[in-house]
C-alpha cells in the first residue's frame, strides 16, 4: 500500500531535469510514482519496467533506458532512485513514530480511565454477543493471546462498538464470525494491554473519541461525492495501518 502523498520538491526536480523532453519527464515521473507506491525499486526486466512507465514505441523505450541509466542505480533486485529511497525511508520512520505515539497516548489514557473507574462505582459489564455455534464454556480467543498476555474479550469489544459507534450512526455488528474474531484478536495484540480492563478502556476511547464523534463516519455528513458513509467494525479494525490513520485524525 502506498503512502498518502508523493513529496515532489519542484525546485530540486527541475534543477536536475530541465534538459529532459516532455516524454522523458513523463517516463521519469511514472517510475518515481511506482517506487513510491510499491516502496521499492523499478523492475530489472525491461518489459516490466516498460509496463510501469507505459512505454510501447521505440522512442518511449529509448527514453526509459535513458532515464534509468541517468537517474537510477542498478542493484541486484531492481533500479533504485537515491532521492526517492531516502523519502520512502523518511516517510516510514514518520509513520512508525506517529503510530507509536498514538498508541502510547491511548494506552496512557486507558490507564487514567482505569484509575478513575476503580476509584468510583463499578460500571456494569456489557452483555456479551454470542458467537454462533460456540459453546459458552469455550473461549476461542485463548488462541489469540500469547503466553502470559490477557485473553482478548472479543464479544465485549463488539458490544462496546454497538453501544458507542453503532448508537451514534455506524453500522451495527450483529455477530462474531471467525474472521471478525481473528481481526479483533490481531488488533488486541498490537495494542498490547497489560490487562483486560486496560484493553477495554483503550478500545472504548478509540471508538468514542476517534470514530463516534465523526459526522462523516457515522453517516451524518455526506462525503465530497455526495454519498453517505457509515463505518463498520471490520473497517475500523481492518488493519494496524487503518487504526493508525484513524488515531491520527482520519475522520476528524
Amino acid at each position: 500500500m502506498s503512502f498518502a502523498y508523493l513529496p515532489l520538491y519542484t525546485g530540486d526536480y527541475l534543477r536536475d531535469t530541465r534538459h529532459l523532453t516532455p516524454l522523458k519527464h513523463g517516463v521519469f515521473l511514472l517510475l518515481l510514482m511506482h517506487c513510491w507506491d510499491q516502496k521499492g525499486p523499478v523492475p530489472l526486466d525491461e518489459q516490466e519496467a516498460a509496463g510501469v512507465a507505459n512505454c510501447r514505441s521505440a522512442d518511449e523505450i529509448d527514453s526509459l533506458r535513458y532515464v534509468l541509466e541517468r537517474f537510477f542505480t542498478r542493484m541486484e533486485d531492481g533500479w533504485y532512485n537515491h532521492r526517492m529511497q531516502v523519502e520512502i525511508e523518511r516517510a516510514e520512520n514518520i509513520s512508525r513514530e506517529r503510530s507509536d505515539a498514538g498508541r502510547k497516548g491511548y494506552q496512557a489514557k486507558a490507564k487514567q480511565l482505569l484509575s478513575k473507574s476503580q476509584a468510583s462505582a463499578s460500571t456494569p459489564t456489557p452483555t456479551p454477543i454470542p458467537s454462533p455455534g460456540k459453546d459458552k464454556d469455550q473461549h476461542p480467543s485463548d488462541a489469540c493471546a500469547p503466553d502470559g498476555a490477557p485473553r482478548p474479550p472479543v464479544e465485549e469489544i463488539v458490544n462496546l462498538w454497538n453501544q458507542i459507534v453503532a448508537a451514534a450512526g455506524g453500522k451495527k455488528a450483529l455477530n462474531v464470525s471467525a474472521e471478525r474474531r481473528k481481526r479483533i484478536c490481531r488488533r488486541w495484540r498490537e495494542v498490547g494491554p497489560d490487562s483486560v480492563a486496560e484493553g477495554l478502556f483503550w478500545f472504548e476511547a478509540y471508538f468514542r473519541e476517534n470514530i463516534s464523534k465523526s459526522k462523516f463516519a457515522t453517516g451524518k455528513q455526506p462525503g465530497r461525492d455526495g454519498r453517505v458513509f457509515r463505518i463498520g467494525i471490520d473497517s475500523a479494525l481492518g488493519s494496524e495501518q487503518t487504526m493508525d490513520q484513524i488515531l491520527e485524525g482520519k475522520y476528524t
